[in-house]
């Protein structure tokens, strides 16, 4: 019996079918991506790809499940588990159905194409896949009947019914091996803590996100099998139209076109882009450059936040939790600049949805451009020597910036542009795991950045000359103070200082 995997991200479902049916089953699993991109990927594809050639299954890099190649042989099972493009921009939910929508019905009719007599299409999905998706549509569309749909918890779920394709199965389906100590997948794949029980999962199946080992919930997870129908495939739909997937094509447009732009995951910024006459900005969706609301007289003094959850942006913002994401990812823009939450709105202002800005980077007070864009002189306080255990250096930042917090923005501005992160800044964590082990009060994944206010100056404004009022800097901030185990003790007895550990 000949199985082909299509879209297997880490190959573990493929091994894991292979291990189940042992010698009874001639298994030819693909991916879409370079085997090298796959290893820096998945953390066991590499032993993954071994025992599959140990086992003599065979393995073929660079595939599309859209566009299966007739070399490839028959199969009485093309199975494809979870497919997902990846897609990193999920804002436009309809867009985002739309594109797996398409993926699913060039699968199928690729599929359709290399199944043996009575063959069998396998499609595992969650949730509300099957109906946002459009699956049924596409199965009586490519002339294919859904024979079962089963949840993917008892191997029974992997065999069509004696019906399946109008002949029967001429041969029982061969039975699972019991599985080897050792081969099960962590219990978390295996207890439905994720969403969902697969029954291979005992024979070591991870269902991962498409982007790495993150692990991926998986919601009322259903198998559907499908069957080439008895009856002719119905005819083409009108023209102007997919006759695979049913969508509008754009005149002159061909097929591998229409697949390639709609099956694909989002653009680069520099690849596609939305640009906005009136502000000049360019937007990675058209979504964004749609949504533009203008505060208008009732919303004078309504927070940021509630406002867009209930005015503004009530369709794209359907949760608490969504609009905060929202906020502090930097997708809402206020006057052309990223916002906050909590700033207060103006009758007049106007307000654009966005989908990217620098990771770490604030709008501070009322106008970015006094804060972010203010020139920042750098000075040098102490570091540490070049025969010390850690380096370290303290430097001491003088910003014209009059409002707002400016932490994000310096530490943003010493971890993109200067090459220098702070101490504490979540977007360094590998420099911080860096340091050595007595220095754990500046490792603590909690420990804030180690960036202080110490002064501040007021000049012009019918002030005479510049006041200015400074504190001394405080030990905690001094590179001397982190530069031996020593002075690291030192310091906790004179100053204080706590979460100074000993370095053994």
């Amino acid at each position: 019996m000949r199985i082909l995997t299509v879209g297997d991200g880490d190959l573990s479902y493929s091994l894991a079918l292979q291990r189940a049916f042992g010698a009874d089953v001639s298994l030819v699993a693909t991916t879409l991506p370079a085997a090298d991109e796959l290893c820096a990927t998945y953390r066991n594809t590499g032993k993954i790809l071994a025992e599959l050639a140990e086992r003599g299954a065979t393995v073929l890099h660079g595939i599309d499940a859209t566009r299966l190649p007739l070399t490839l042989g028959r199969f009485a099972h093309v199975v494809f588990c979870h497919p997902h493009l990846g897609l990193s921009d999920l804002i436009d939910e309809a867009a985002h159905a739309q594109r797996h929508s398409v993926l699913v019905a060039h699968f199928l009719d690729s599929a359709a194409a290399l199944l043996e007599a009575s063959g069998t299409i396998h499609l595992t999905l969650c949730g509300s896949q099957p109906r946002t998706w459009a699956v049924d549509e596409h199965a009586a569309r490519l002339g294919l009947d859904i024979v079962q749909r089963a949840p993917p918890a008892t191997p029974s779920c992997f065999w069509p019914p004696p019906s399946c394709g109008g002949s029967g199965e001429t041969t029982p389906p061969p039975t699972a091996l019991a599985p080897e100590p050792g081969w099960a997948a962590p219990r978390k794949f295996r207890s439905g803590s994720l969403g969902s029980r697969h029954w291979l999962g005992r024979f070591g199946y991870e269902h991962r996100r498409c982007e790495g080992d993150a692990d991926m919930h998986v919601e009322n997870s259903v198998e559907l099998l499908f069957c080439v129908a008895a009856a002719q495939r119905p005819p083409a739909e009108e023209r102007g139209r997919c006759p695979v997937c049913g969508w509008a094509v754009a005149a002159g447009e061909a097929e591998e076109e229409h697949v390639r732009s709609l099956a694909s995951p989002v653009l680069t910024p520099a690849e596609r882009a939305w640009s906005d006459p009136a502000s000049g900005r360019s937007f990675r969706t058209e979504f964004a450059l749609e949504s533009r609301h203008e505060v208008p007289a009732e919303g004078e003094g309504a927070r940021a936040f509630a406002w867009s959850r209930k005015a503004a942006f009530a369709r794209e913002l359907p949760s608490k939790k969504v609009a905060l994401t929202a906020f502090r990812e930097g997708r809402l823009l206020l006057n052309g600049a990223a916002v906050e939450e909590t700033r207060c709105l103006r009758t007049g202002d106007a307000e654009l949805a966005v989908v990217w800005k620098p990771a770490g980077c604030k709008s501070l007070g009322d106008s970015a451009d006094v804060t972010a864009e203010c020139p920042v002189h750098v000075m040098v306080v102490s570091a540490t020597a070049e025969t010390s255990p850690v380096q370290l250096t303290t430097l001491r930042l003088v910003s014209g910036g009059r409002r707002g917090r400016l932490c994000g923005d310096l530490c943003f501005f010493l971890r993109a542009h200067a090459g220098c992160p702070v101490v504490g800044d979540r977007y360094a964590r590998r420099e911080r795991g860096e340091l050595p082990r007595y220095c754990n009060a500046l490792r603590k994944s909690r420990a804030r950045p180690q960036i202080s206010c110490i002064g501040v100056g007021v000049g012009g404004g019918g002030v005479e000359g510049e006041v200015r009022v400074e504190l001394a800097v405080p030990p905690r901030l001094l590179a001397s103070t982190w530069s031996t185990p020593e002075a690291a003790r030192g310091a906790r007895g004179e100053c204080g200082l706590r979460g100074v550990s000993d370095p053994f």
